[in-house]
C-alpha cells in the first residue's frame, strides 16, 4: 500500500518504474529483468539490476503477461502493466526456481500497480502541458483584446470629431 501511494504521488516515470523494480525482490525469489513501456508508438526499455537488454521475443507476449525465455533462470514472466488495452508496457523478471502462485499473484499486483502510477504520471504531464498552452493562448488572447480595444476607441475619436463637424483640428 505505501509503495503504492509513493508510486503514484511519483511525477516522474523513471522513478516509478525504480521503485517498482527495487521492490519486485521483496515479492518473491527473483530479480527484476527490466520494465518495457508504451508511450504510444514509442517503446523503452529501462533494465533491471543488471544492465540486460530486451530480452527477445517480448513484443509477441499478450498484453496480459506470461512467461518467456531466458538463458539464465529456472523461469522469467512478464507481467502486463494494467490489463486491457492502453497498457503502458511490461514488467519482466526471472528466477532461479519455479515462481509460486503466490509470488504470480503478488508480481501481477506490483505490475498493475506500476502501470496506474505510469498512467497517472502520464496524465499529469498532459494536465501540465494543456495548462501551459492554455496560459500562452488567453496570454496572446489578451494581447489581441487590448488591440482591438485601442482600435475601436480611435475609431470612436474619429467618428466623433467628423460627426461633429471639427474637420482636421478635431481629428488632430
Amino acid at each position: 500500500l505505501v509503495l503504492a501511494m509513493l508510486m503514484t504521488d511519483s511525477g516522474h516515470e523513471e522513478q516509478i518504474l525504480r521503485m517498482g523494480a527495487s521492490a519486485a525482490s521483496s515479492f518473491a525469489a527473483c530479480r527484476l529483468v527490466g520494465v518495457r513501456t508504451v508511450d504510444g508508438q514509442r517503446y523503452t526499455w529501462t533494465p533491471g539490476d543488471r544492465d540486460e537488454s530486451e530480452p527477445a521475443g517480448l513484443q509477441d507476449v499478450p498484453s496480459g503477461g506470461g512467461e518467456i525465455s531466458l538463458p539464465d533462470a529456472v523461469q522469467a514472466w512478464a507481467y502486463g502493466l494494467g490489463s486491457g488495452p492502453g497498457t503502458p508496457g511490461m514488467m519482466v523478471v526471472a528466477s532461479g526456481r519455479r515462481i509460486t502462485s503466490d509470488e504470480h499473484f503478488l508480481l501481477r499486483v506490483l505490475a498493475q500497480q506500476i502501470g496506474s502510477a505510469v498512467r497517472n504520471s502520464r496524465l499529469h504531464q498532459l494536465e501540465r502541458s494543456a495548462a501551459e498552452e492554455l496560459a500562452f493562448v488567453n496570454h496572446q488572447l489578451g494581447q489581441t483584446v487590448e488591440a482591438l480595444e485601442q482600435r475601436i476607441e480611435i475609431h470612436h475619436r474619429l467618428t466623433r470629431a467628423a460627426v461633429s463637424g471639427e474637420g482636421m483640428d478635431g481629428i488632430a
